[in-house]
């Protein structure tokens, strides 16, 4: 009896397993744009490029502009709430404002010169957040970072963290222009024109 037991006992967890344990893959149906749509909301009549999408519940972007009319490029943050309308098909944007300043606001108004700062790309290792991006106060486009200490997963708030002093990488940066720099995994790219036109370094 304590044999038949067992066996239905195994037969039913077995089964449950296999029911919980093999799920069909799912593949989700996607369409873009086939052509690109003009974010009203965010641009100006100056020059406004250069973005990154930076960390946060809320989605922020960072770009280049020279809106400030002091005839030089500094970053912008924006921060945006999305909703997608099924039943529309229709994808909604509104800029959100808030009282309590997101991580990003205080690195770019500590990055932000006299000079021009282009290419924002932000990467967390989970503890720090970095800052890459690229000014020509040497008289050429250099690379530069700055660090964030002891940030929330969420970087939503930003609530007295550590800021490091931007600096240059001098491994990279040259007499010529280097800038757009990019994280993907373990790999650095970034452009340059120290070989003539500017190619991917």
């Amino acid at each position: 009896m304590k044999f038949i037991y067992r066996t239905l006992f195994l037969l039913v967890v077995f089964i449950i397993l296999f029911l919980t344990g093999c799920q069909k893959e799912q593949y989700f149906d996607a369409q873009f744009s086939s052509f690109p749509i003009n974010l009203d909301m965010l641009n100006t009549a100056y020059n406004d490029y250069n973005s990154n999408i930076g960390p946060g519940r809320r989605m922020q972007i960072t770009f280049s502009s020279d809106r400030n009319g002091e005839g030089h490029f500094d970053f912008v943050v924006k921060r945006l709430d999305l909703e997608y309308q099924e039943e529309n098909d229709e994808l909604l944007m509104a800029n959100v404002d808030y009282d309590t300043e997101t991580v990003m606001y205080a690195i770019v108004e500590e990055v932000n010169t006299e000079y021009n700062e282009f290419g924002p790309h932000t990467v967390t290792d989970g503890e720090r957040l970095y800052l890459l991006y690229a000014n020509d106060q040497s008289g050429n486009l250099d690379i530069r970072y700055i660090i964030c200490e002891e940030t929330q997963s969420e970087q939503m708030y930003f609530n007295n963290q550590s800021l490091s002093d931007a600096g240059g990488i001098s491994r990279i940066n040259t007499e010529f222009n280097e800038a757009y720099p990019c994280i993907d995994n373990s790999t650095f790219y970034y452009c340059t024109d120290r070989f003539g036109d500017y190619d991917i370094g």
